[in-house]
């Protein structure tokens, strides 16, 4: 989950009978790696969460937050999990709390026509602006697996058949769950759908979606992240590497290695990702991988640190359609400052950006990365710019001089308190 604290509500069912509700963490994964978990700020109110009307869902409850699932000769959304599986299709884990325990909502093939739609429809959204819809989704089947997965927006009164979706993916899209997100702007009441098509994998493939949200901002650009608030749309890729991309701030554990802070705050408040190699074995891997990118071209830029006697490797990759291809990649010690990466990326599919870090032959080898995103044109030699968490790119003299430039205002947020005992804070100075 890293190291962010993360929100949850639960509604906990009425009962004939006296209930306790009991906390229980595992610090100890299937791997012997410790852990740690915390809790905080527990509140138990009357009545139900406000998930329940749609705008946030785990599908941790069987009432679906009040999404309504509608069958299609046979073909309809279902609630499930990863205990739930002998008449079913679908993930073994969901992505709430990546348990067998946890529940999504996944497809349920038809008997019938296997072309036949199942829709998943949202309680009615109130407009509010711009907005992001956020979700999880998991799609799994063979090479050639033509299965979809289409976001619809509508007004109650729209007929689905008579308007385009907007936002679809086709095809096999790995063992994985993988992170989904549209921007919205309806100016009246409206519903948000789901549709799923098996098409042509047998009633073998899986389609299932979980913890969709409805944020009330722009959706940040992909593969676009400060870490200062979580890892935004990067996921680590489990089972296909042997460690984690962790989350730090300040110094990294083990002296004569890593950065001393961080990129965006540069100080040992802010915060970065890195890989920590005290006590692995050699070439042990750790891989970052960003939301699915639609096709086009792109610009992505990275800063990153490798200091220490016993640094490995580290590369920028894109995957599309199961092909790997390198972009950028560095090897041994780079110094002890962050130093800025950037590749050009031409793409005619659907694709993800993947980060690959290697351990090399010793403890002295923390490999870190801080400040990514991504920009739809060619890369130019412009290092004096700030990128808002939307991929606007202002001057970075504007960032810090008290006037908004980014439409969230990311250029002045962390630019307030400061006793200048480990860094500027983001202020900048200028002589006149």
């Amino acid at each position: 989950m890293g190291e962010t604290w993360q929100q949850v509500h639960l509604f906990i069912q009425k009962q004939e009978y006296a209930q306790y509700i009991a906390l229980v963490g595992n610090t100890q994964n299937s791997n012997g790696d410790l852990g740690h978990s915390a809790v905080d700020d527990i509140l138990l109110t009357d009545g139900s969460c406000d998930s329940l009307r749609g705008n946030t869902c785990d599908f941790e409850t069987s009432d679906l937050c009040e999404w309504t699932p509608t069958a299609d000769q046979g073909a309809t959304w279902i609630w499930n999990s990863g205990q739930n599986l002998d008449h079913s299709n679908g993930p073994n884990s969901d992505h709430t709390f990546d348990s067998a325990e946890g529940h999504y909502v996944s497809l349920k093939h038809s008997t019938d026509n296997k072309n036949a739609v199942a829709y998943l429809t949202s309680p009615t959204h109130q407009s509010s602006g711009a907005m992001c819809l956020q979700f999880y989704f998991f799609m799994q089947g063979r090479t050639n697996w033509t299965g979809s997965l289409s976001l619809y927006v509508k007004s109650p009164s729209v007929d689905i058949n008579f308007i385009n979706p907007v936002w679809k993916i086709t095809g096999h899209q790995g063992d994985a769950w993988n992170l989904g997100e549209k921007s919205l702007n309806f100016v009246s009441e409206y519903h948000t759908v789901f549709a799923a098509v098996e098409a042509n994998d047998g009633g073998n493939s899986i389609i299932a979606v979980d913890d969709v949200a409805m944020l009330d901002r722009d959706c940040p650009a992909a593969a676009t992240c400060t870490f200062e608030d979580g890892y935004c749309d990067w996921s680590n890729i489990r089972g296909s590497d042997t460690m984690d991309w962790v989350m730090n701030s300040g110094y990294t554990p083990t002296a004569n290695t890593g950065p001393n802070y961080d990129h965006t705050l540069h100080t040992v408040y802010g915060h970065y990702l890195y890989i920590e190699t005290d006590s692995v074995l050699v070439s042990s891997s750790a891989v970052l991988e960003s939301s699915l990118i639609p096709s086009g071209t792109y610009c992505f830029e990275f800063y990153y640190s490798m200091y220490g006697k016993d640094i490995g490797a580290f590369a920028v990759r894109v995957v599309r359609n199961n092909t790997v291809n390198i972009l950028f990649q560095k090897f041994g010690n780079q110094g002890p400052d962050w130093k800025l990466g950037k590749v050009q990326i031409l793409e005619e599919a659907d694709f993800t950006i993947s980060m690959m870090a290697l351990s090399g032959n010793g403890n002295e080898g923390d490999i870190a990365i801080d400040d990514t995103w991504t920009s739809k044109n060619v890369c130019y030699d412009n290092p004096d710019k700030f990128v808002c968490s939307d991929g606007e790119v202002i001057l970075q003299e504007q960032v810090c001089d008290f006037i908004p430039n980014c439409v969230n205002g990311d250029d002045e947020m962390f630019c307030g308190d400061c006793n200048f005992e480990f860094g500027t804070c983001g202020w900048n100075f200028q002589i006149e």
